[in-house]
């Protein structure tokens, strides 16, 4: 992973039981737009070389999603879109520390990452390394 991406789990606390993985997969294609994996276990969609979100399944039942975000090409836009899927679905946003976290408090952490700081200023970010 590039330093100036940000990664990130979605978790069910219903362990992903009614969430239909087809439907899922033409959300998830709407905000990241094509599939450029998919075998058995996984499938990935991504835009370009940036954004992505990896669904790991088992015959068609969800077992974990994995996002990653470009933090120099994101967008509010993109953002809230992706709320929109996380609330529709019910889903929750797992972070590295792995502590469930709400809405506000995702922002707030992307937006104070390691990787938006890089992508502001990469030469004060090398610097105080």
């Amino acid at each position: 992973m590039a330093v100036w991406q940000y990664s990130f789990d979605l978790v069910s606390k219903e362990k992903f039981n009614n969430i239909d993985l087809k439907i899922l997969i033409n959300s998830l294609k709407s905000l990241f737009w094509e599939i450029i994996e998919e075998n058995n276990s996984r499938i990935v969609i991504w835009n370009y070389d940036s954004n992505n979100c990896i669904i790991y399944y088992n015959e068609w039942l969800i077992d974990s999603l994995n996002c990653r975000l470009d933090m120099r090409i994101i967008t509010i836009d993109f953002i809230n879109k992706l709320n929109f899927i996380v609330t529709k679905y019910k889903l929750n946003y797992l972070i590295i520390e792995e502590k469930i976290i709400n809405w506000e408090e995702f922002l707030n952490k992307i937006f104070n990452s390691n990787a938006e700081k890089f992508v502001k200023n990469p030469q004060k970010y090398i610097n105080e390394l």
